[in-house]
């Protein structure tokens, strides 16, 4: 009896925080976005307690960051894998002089299914910048405001990363805005390589021509990988979930 009290208290601990994280997210979605971001020198706390826990079942020795941005995600990487070998992509480089953990080979050019420039829509919120135009008015959501359009060069990461690169296991991280599924299709031969690959994946479409859940589940299962649910949801102003970083794992 003892025991289930402790497990019920336990829980319900866990619920609050969860609760507190919805309410934080709800009252001002951008500001929680930033402070979480923030705490630590652009370590995502949150994410830094999931890929702990993940790193219970994996000790990934190559890392790929593909949408690196400003390095948050690479950053909390290093803190749980510091001995991994680390490849990020962003074409942005006014926004990646931070990225400087060790054992990291930076790539200032975007990943896709071709060899060629092109046109990238550049956000007021640089992480809402895609080479999809947005569906939402940017007077209801300033973040997706388009402030200008520049011509940036485009790779498939099947050739720009050769396989005697990387060591075993492979963790890899998919962010692009609306363009994971070019990623993927590009990027075959090294994605079927992972282990666990993290996508942001919508549910809502928010920009024009986005894949949705669906879309990149039904892929990655042609890659040989399966759905082992989210490292945290995003919730728009309607109460239904946006968005999510899915992970997959790959089937032994």
């Amino acid at each position: 009896m003892g025991k289930l009290k402790i497990t019920l208290h336990k829980f319900r601990r866990k619920i609050a925080h969860r609760l507190h994280i919805i309410s934080e997210f709800l009252y001002d979605p951008r500001s929680y976005k930033q402070k979480r971001e923030n705490l630590s020198g652009n370590i995502d706390i949150e994410l830094l307690r999931e890929l702990t826990q993940l790193g219970k079942t994996i000790k990934p020795e190559t890392i790929i960051d593909i949408g690196a941005n400003i390095g948050t995600f690479v950053k909390t990487a290093q803190k749980v894998f510091p001995e991994a070998k680390k490849y990020c992509f962003e074409p942005n480089s006014d926004i990646t002089g931070s990225i400087t953990t060790p054992q990291t080979k930076l790539y200032h050019v975007a990943l896709g299914n071709v060899n060629e420039k092109i046109r990238f829509n550049i956000s007021s919120h640089h992480p809402s910048s895609s080479f999809l135009k947005p569906i939402l008015t940017s007077d209801k959501h300033p973040d997706m405001l388009q402030v200008a359009s520049v011509e940036i060069e485009v790779k498939r990461l099947d050739d720009v990363l050769d396989e005697k690169e990387i060591n075993k296991p492979l963790l890899i991280k998919i962010d692009v805005e609306g363009y994971e599924l070019e990623v993927i299709k590009g990027g075959g031969r090294i994605i079927s390589l992972a282990e666990v690959v993290i996508i942001e994946t919508s549910y809502q479409s928010i920009l024009s021509g986005q894949p949705t859940f669906k879309d990149i589940h039904e892929t990655m299962l042609g890659l040989g990988f399966k759905y082992f649910g989210n490292i945290g949801k995003l919730f728009p102003y309607n109460g239904l979930f946006l968005q999510e970083n899915s992970v997959f794992r790959k089937i032994n």
